[in-house]
């Protein structure tokens, strides 16, 4: 079955202007973008339904490492996420992450649960392909 776009990108930061930005940035390409500002917050925003996670991993209240563990341990389970609760039962499909470091891309390992990493500041030409190869997989 193909999806009609909008594809739907999370991007969860917590730097307010690169989030912005970010977020303008992706509504520009086409996409419907929502922000998070650490990981507590992109628990809430599953229920949107994003088909794509940007994921900053330097964060205060829960950052990309916690978020990460949880979205992949609740997968694990087969439970389903639903803001900060865990509900219903059958497999979840956890939407693909791509994880936005500040650490060189030589000296970071991908996190369990990531599908890629794209170290800041992130080329948005790169960040533009990467998202565009998810997006072709999905409505494709």
């Amino acid at each position: 079955m193909t999806r009609v776009l909008p594809f739907r990108v999370l991007v969860v930061e917590d730097d307010a202007g690169l989030r912005q930005f970010t977020r303008e940035w992706l509504e520009d390409a086409g996409y419907e973008a929502r922000v998070a500002e650490n990981g507590a917050e992109a628990l809430g925003a599953l229920s949107w339904g994003p088909d794509l996670i940007l994921l900053d991993l330097a964060m205060p209240v829960m950052d990309g490492w916690q978020f990460l563990e949880r979205l992949h341990g609740d997968r694990l389970t087969g439970d389903r996420l639903t803001g900060d609760r865990l509900t219903g039962t059958g497999p979840a499909i956890a939407p693909p992450v791509i994880v936005l470091t500040g650490t060189s891309r030589q000296d970071a390992e991908i996190p369990r649960g990531a599908a890629a990493i794209l170290e800041k500041p992130f080329d948005f030409d790169l960040l533009g392909r990467s998202i565009a190869t998810y997006a072709g997989a999905l409505t494709g």
